[in-house]
Order: structure tokens, then C-alpha cells, then sequence
């Protein structure tokens, strides 16, 4: 356990686990890293109230959250518009198939176990923050220390280039949001991936460079017109992507986000499922 400021500390992982400290009550964000690291942290709060509040419904954040429920009791709280997500976690492998999903959307990276969640209420000592884009109700939360978790809303520059594309469902969403995000007032703030850090905006441009060279690419498939599908291939191969067991779906969803965007900027267009760029 990474101590931060004040009482606010972090389980270090593949997802990182925010932790923040109140007399008697214990408040983690999110779930998603070593079950026994997380473990061994649950049992040094031995006789303490824990409080589970979830950013977003993504199995990577919320695979541990039912081992947590049942093995304290713990209250899981989300984002309102995530809880259906949380309930039933095939859900996202659904929308990402379009259909019921085949094997490769069935595995625990993408489905976890349901998690009994309620909706956020006000009276917790943390400040929740909207911040979409990652998923339409992704939100970050703030301690009293001035630490904000700020969940998926940006990768740092090591995961990305390990990734090779920032994972967002609405590209168009995350630009509102960062904007937004350039006047926060935080001292410290911590990624669900990545270091914590005093200064992102090297991470945010890095992401936004990515994000904008895969639209620049797509504009320049697109000199014949295209369904979703083809333009995912072509881009694909361009970079030499490889993917894991279901993660196709996932970089097709990033592709229909960057085509959502540029649709939205005017510079394409759609008709039928074929994508055309503006004469």
C-alpha cells in the first residue's frame, strides 16, 4: 500500500486501487488488481466500515468487486448510468458484439461476476466527478486530500505505447471532458493505469496525438467508401496490430469512436453502414 498524501493511499497493479481513510470507514476505487494484494490490504483494515465505489463498469475495474461484497459485506457504490453494467456484466461483450457474444467476449477479462451495486449518494467523503468519454458514465473521485483518481480518462505514456490506440467510446465525449479537466484544481492525480502524477498533460497530449493519428489514417482509407469492419481491418494491418482473445471487438469499438468524431467534425459521413468522406 502506496501512501500519497495525507489519508490517501494506492494498491499498485495492472489496475491501480485507490485508497482513502476516514477514522473507522475505508473508501476504495475500484477493484480491478491482484485479488491477493487486495486482500492482504482488506484484512490491515480489520474492524473498519469498507465502502467499494466503482469509475466505470469495466471488468478490468471490477473483477474483484463480488469477492470483495461477499467476503466483507463491503457497500459497492457506481455511477448510475453503470449499473446495469455492473449487474450484469455480459452486457458490455453484447454491445461490443452487437449480438450475443461468442467465446472470445466471454472470458473474465471481458465478464466478471455480477456485483449488487446502488447508485451514488452525496453523502460520502469524496468528491465525484464526471468524467465521460471512457464510457458516456465514467466518473473520478476526488479525496479530501486533493487526490483525484481519475479512473480511465487518460493512459500513460508507457501503456500506450505497449497498446498502441487509447480505448474511449466516445472520442467526441473525452474532448469536452478534458477540456473541463484542464481547470480542475487537484494536487495529485492517479490513473487506473499508470503512475500518480502532479502534471498529466504530457500523458493527455500523448493520448490526443494517438487519437488524432488514427483519424488521420482513417481519412486516408477512406479514398474509397467503406463499412466500419473494413476501415478496422485496413487500419489494422497498416499498424501491425495483433490481438488477444477478443480484443478485436474492442479496437473495432475504439475505430466507430474515432468515426463518431469525425462525422460529428463533418469531415465524413454515413449512408446505409458505408462511411464516405465530405467532398
Amino acid at each position: 500500500m502506496k501512501h500519497i498524501l495525507g489519508n490517501t493511499y494506492v494498491l499498485e497493479g495492472s489496475t491501480n486501487t485507490g485508497i482513502y481513510i476516514e477514522n473507522d470507514k475505508v473508501y476504495l476505487i475500484d477493484a480491478g488488481g491482484s485479488r491477493k494484494i487486495l486482500r492482504e490490504a482488506v484484512e490491515s483494515f480489520y474492524g473498519k466500515e469498507i465502502t467499494l465505489l466503482i469509475t466505470h463498469h469495466h471488468s478490468d475495474h471490477i473483477k474483484n468487486a463480488a469477492y470483495l461484497q461477499k467476503t466483507t459485506g463491503c457497500e459497492v457504490l457506481a455511477p448510475i448510468g453503470e449499473l446495469s453494467m455492473v449487474a450484469k456484466p455480459i452486457l458490455e461483450s453484447y454491445i461490443l458484439f452487437g449480438a450475443n457474444p461468442p467465446k472470445s467476449l466471454r472470458g473474465d477479462f471481458f465478464v466478471s461476476k455480477p456485483v449488487n451495486a446502488k447508485p451514488l449518494r452525496e453523502n460520502i467523503p469524496l468528491k465525484v466527478i464526471d468524467l465521460p468519454g471512457h464510457t458516456p458514465f465514467h466518473v473520478g473521485y476526488i479525496t479530501p486530500d486533493g487526490v483525484l483518481f481519475s479512473g480511465d480518462l487518460f493512459f500513460a505514456r508507457e501503456i500506450l505505447k505497449k497498446y498502441s490506440y487509447p480505448y474511449h467510446t466516445s472520442i467526441s465525449l473525452l474532448r469536452e471532458t478534458l477540456k473541463k479537466f484542464e481547470k480542475m484544481s487537484y494536487e495529485i492525480v492517479v490513473p487506473a493505469h499508470g503512475k500518480e502524477t502532479k502534471d498529466p498533460s504530457q500523458d493527455i497530449s500523448f493520448m490526443i496525438e494517438a487519437i488524432e493519428k488514427f483519424e488521420r489514417e482513417v481519412l486516408d482509407i477512406l479514398n474509397k467508401p467503406m463499412v466500419l469492419e473494413e476501415i478496422a481491418i485496413e487500419i489494422s494491418r497498416k499498424f501491425d496490430l495483433k490481438f488477444p482473445k477478443g480484443f478485436w471487438y474492442l479496437f473495432r469499438s475504439f475505430v466507430a469512436a474515432t468515426l463518431e468524431d469525425l462525422e460529428r467534425s463533418g469531415e465524413i459521413y454515413e449512408n446505409s453502414g458505408i462511411w464516405r468522406v465530405k467532398e
